[in-house]
This record gives C-alpha cells, structure tokens and sequence, in this order.
C-alpha cells in the first residue's frame, strides 16, 4: 500500500529545478552597488517588494538618483510551451509532465536588467524560472528573485538548483 501511495504522489511530489543564468554585455565588470527603478516597472507592490529585498540582501540599495536603472518583468505561461530565440537558440525549453502528473504544469520566470541611465546600455540582466503543477507565484518568487539577483552580482551561463517540493 505504500508502494502505491509512493506512486501516487510521484506525479506531485520530488525534486523541482529552478533555471538561471546572468550576463554582463558591459566590460568593466564593475558590479553595481546602487539602482533606481525604472518609471514603468510593472511589478505590483507586493513582488517589487520581493524583488527589492533580493537585491538589498545582495548589497544593492534602491536610490532616487542612480546611474543604473533596474527593469524587471515577470512572464507566466504553460510550461508545455518554450521560449526560442533568434536562429536555433533555445531560451527555454518546453516542459513535460512528470510520470502520473495530475495537473499541468505554469512556468513563471522572472527576468532583472541593470541598464546604463545615460547611455540605456545593459549593463548586467539575470533570470531565473520555475515551473509548478500547484504551487504559483507567490510561493515561487522569493527563489526567483534569489536567484535572479545573484546572477546579476556572479552570472552564471546555464545554472540549476534542486530542492524537495510537493507541488
């Protein structure tokens, strides 16, 4: 019987990879101690505020007049549908669904860029991106925001992190 249960669950339950990466197009490497967020960021309060306290915990602080601009966005869409770029780039492939899987699955990602304000330059931009069969947003964002944050202090090209979840 708890062979069966065990079975039951694997569709729901096991390890949940969150995706990541970062680049910095600027040459100096100099990493950004101070930003101000752009006039049209379309984060509600709630998960700006996530996002803010990302970046605070990384030695960031929000000032009213910065040269660096930050942008962030947040995109959802069902996890079955990737993301391809320019030619044969695969910026996010397509999700399937685990073994007994009882619902499907959303990917949420969230995406951080650090512009020059003068020059609108990009100056550093990370990424990180989950998917959930149950679990949303809220419950995702501060992994997120984690991560996409840490890819803007110490980007990575393609990193992942596992972590028990039943979702």
């Amino acid at each position: 019987m708890a062979l069966l249960g065990a079975l039951f669950l694997s569709g729901c339950a096991g390890p949940m990879p969150t995706f990541f990466a970062g680049e910095t197009p600027d040459a100096s490497g100099e990493r950004p101690v101070d930003f101000t967020p752009a006039s049209d960021l379309h984060l509600p309060d709630g998960q700006w505020q996530v996002v803010k306290r990302a970046m605070e915990a990384a030695g960031m602080a929000e000032v009213d007049e910065s040269s660096i601009l930050l942008s962030a966005t947040i995109t959802e869409r069902p996890a079955r549908i990737g993301m391809q770029g320019t030619g044969e780039t695969v910026l996010a492939p397509a999700k399937r669904p685990r073994a007994l899987q009882s619902c499907k699955d959303r990917t949420y990602r969230l995406v951080i860029s650090l512009s020059d304000r003068r020059s609108g330059a990009v100056v550093r931009r990370g990424w990180a991106e989950e998917s959930h069969c149950r679990g949303g947003l809220p419950d995702a964002l501060p992994r997120l925001a984690g991560h996409a944050v840490q890819m803007l202090v110490n980007p990575v090209r393609d990193g992942q992190q596992l972590y028990w979840r039943t979702d």
